[in-house]
């Protein structure tokens, strides 16, 4: 017995074969035949009836096994045998026959096995698994089956939308999520229902943030925005003010010149992978001009002072001043966010030489400072 014969056999008769050993058979004696149909190779599916053929004069027993267990066995003609390929799954099969002198010869089988129904996946193409376009989109079942696929069906809401490998679908022009199924059958009529979903993206990104601030003050010669956003298919790419650069990695930045000071509108353009976009519009205020700021009460330059001496300070900005900061001897003394600015200065605590002056800084962080005064105590 060849290799390939008794793994088939040890596959199919399992510890039958294994426990019960044929009897001697003399070198003379010829083994008992017969021919099997469906053969061996062929597919078959649920309970498959054997018809026997061409069996040896003295044969008085054909059995089947398969796992290890006699599955179906015959004494007489007509020589049938049955196997229930549901109820006992397995690819190989071994046909005992047994003669009146006792001869045993076993014949292994292996056969394709179909009891289920096509199996179905789905090419998007270039795009992401489980999401589609607005609008009719084809996307190409893919289907094996050992017996081969004979047709299959593409069914929304119990209806059959499609058939054939192609399926042919209006989803719409609202975002959304379309459940379905597959329907497909083999040549021998087994039948495979596959659930699909398809998430339609039927607009352009969606916008999760955006800097800088509606409204926010911005200062320089360029303002730098950033912004994120989300799409069922992927962002492409993103470009501010159509400028001349995309950026395609997110978070999406870019910059633009500042201009003049006032209201600057800001224009986000991004683009899906599908080539839906999204319009996204930032205003701010360009502020690039300096508080103004004068002292309303003080001693004046080279004064004499002692004790505790006030300062008075006005300072004003179309956008809002932030603070005023006092400044002694270089270093930040005292600030005042609210105006009248006012402070008070404990001569005492200094040198013999003091030197004192305001800065300010208005919302957007344009700052001005007035000269620097010097006193002596």
């Amino acid at each position: 017995m060849g290799k390939f014969r008794a793994a088939v056999v040890a596959a199919a008769a399992g510890s039958l074969i294994m426990t019960a050993s044929a009897p001697a058979v003399a070198a003379d004696r010829v083994l008992p035949q017969a021919t099997f149909l469906p053969a061996g190779g062929s597919i078959v599916h649920g309970v498959v009836e054997f018809t026997v053929s061409d069996v040896s004069e003295n044969v008085t027993e054909i059995a089947l096994l398969a796992n290890g267990r006699v599955l179906s066995r015959a004494t007489e003609a007509p020589w049938t045998l049955t196997w229930d390929t549901v109820a006992v799954p397995s690819r190989g099969v071994l046909f005992r026959i047994i003669d009146s002198n006792k001869s045993q010869n076993l014949i292994p089988a292996l056969y394709r096995v179909d009891n289920y129904g096509p199996s179905v996946s789905l090419d998007y193409g270039d795009s992401e698994y489980g999401v589609v376009g607005k609008g009719r989109n084809l996307i190409w079942g893919q289907y094996s089956d050992v017996s081969g696929v004979a047709r299959s069906e593409f069914l929304v809401g119990g209806v059959v939308r499609s058939t054939g490998e192609w399926i042919d679908y209006d989803f719409g022009t609202t975002s959304r999520t379309v459940t379905g199924e597959i329907r497909a059958w083999d040549s021998i009529g087994n039948r495979s229902v596959t659930p699909v979903s398809f998430q339609v993206d039927a607009s352009g990104p969606k916008v999760t943030s955006l800097l800088p601030a509606q409204l926010a003050l911005v200062r320089g010669t360029r303002i730098t925005s950033t912004v994120a956003a989300t799409d069922a298919i992927g962002v492409q790419w993103a470009t501010l003010d159509n400028g001349t650069g995309s950026d395609r990695f997110a978070p999406y930045r870019d910059s633009v010149p500042a201009g003049k000071d006032g209201l600057r509108v800001l224009t986000w353009y991004l683009v899906d992978d599908f080539g839906q976009s999204t319009t996204a519009r930032r205003s701010v205020i360009v502020d690039n001009t300096r508080p103004a700021l004068r002292v309303t009460k003080a001693p004046a330059n080279k004064a004499k002072v002692k004790g505790t001496v006030k300062i008075s300070a006005a300072a004003s900005d179309r956008n809002g001043v932030a603070r005023v900061e006092l400044l002694v001897n270089g270093k930040i003394a005292a600030r005042d966010t609210k105006a009248a600015y006012s402070f008070s200065i404990n001569t005492a605590k200094y040198g013999k030489t003091i030197k004192v002056a305001l800065r300010a800084y208005d919302r957007a962080g344009n700052v001005t400072a007035t000269a620097t005064r010097t006193w002596r105590r």
